[in-house]
C-alpha cells in the first residue's frame, strides 16, 4: 500500500475545486489568490516558489498542532514516492503541507507512516477534520491580507 501514488504529478498546487470560480479572492482548496491562480502559467519559478512557500507556512502553521513529527528528512524521502505537489527548487519542501495533501487525498498520513508521524490530538472523523482544518487556514490567509469571508 505505501508504494500507492495517490496524487499524480502536477505543476501547480491545485487540488480540483477552485473556489476563485465562484467569486472568492481565494481559493479555499489551494489557497492561492484568484490572480495568481489565473496567472500561475506566465508566472516565473521564483514567483512560483514564492507563493509555494506562503501556502506552506499557512497549511503548517495550522497542522503543526495536529501532527507530531518525529523524523522529517526521512518522512519527506518517503514521501516523495506520491508525487505531491512540491516547488522545483526541493530545498523549499515542506512536511505539513505534503502531509495535508495526503490528507485531502482520504490518506491517514499517521497510519501511512507511523514511523515519522502521528497524531497529536486524536480525530475521529477525518471529512469533518479536514474542512475544519482548511477553514482555519483560509481564515489565517484573510486575516493577514485584511479580508474576512465567509466560509462554508
Amino acid at each position: 500500500m505505501t508504494d500507492k501514488k495517490y496524487l499524480s504529478e502536477k505543476s501547480s498546487p491545485c487540488v480540483g475545486y477552485c473556489s476563485t470560480t465562484y467569486g472568492d479572492d481565494y481559493c479555499r482548496g489551494c489557497y492561492r489568490s484568484a490572480f495568481c491562480v489565473i496567472n500561475w502559467t506566465t508566472k516565473t519559478q521564483d514567483e512560483k516558489d514564492l507563493t509555494y512557500q506562503n501556502i506552506a507556512k499557512f497549511v503548517a502553521q495550522a497542522t503543526a498542532e495536529y501532527w507530531d513529527v518525529t523524523n522529517e528528512v526521512q518522512l519527506l524521502n518517503a514521501l516523495t514516492k506520491h508525487h505531491l505537489f512540491f516547488p522545483r527548487n526541493r530545498t523549499l519542501r515542506s512536511v505539513y503541507y505534503e502531509l495535508y495533501q495526503l490528507t485531502q487525498c482520504g490518506v491517514d498520513p499517521c497510519a501511512l507512516y507511523p514511523k515519522y508521524v502521528s497524531w497529536k490530538k486524536p480525530v475521529t472523523n477525518a471529512t469533518a477534520f479536514m474542512k475544519s482544518l482548511s477553514k482555519m487556514i483560509y481564515d489565517r490567509l484573510c486575516a493577514q491580507n485584511g479580508e474576512s469571508y465567509a466560509f462554508s
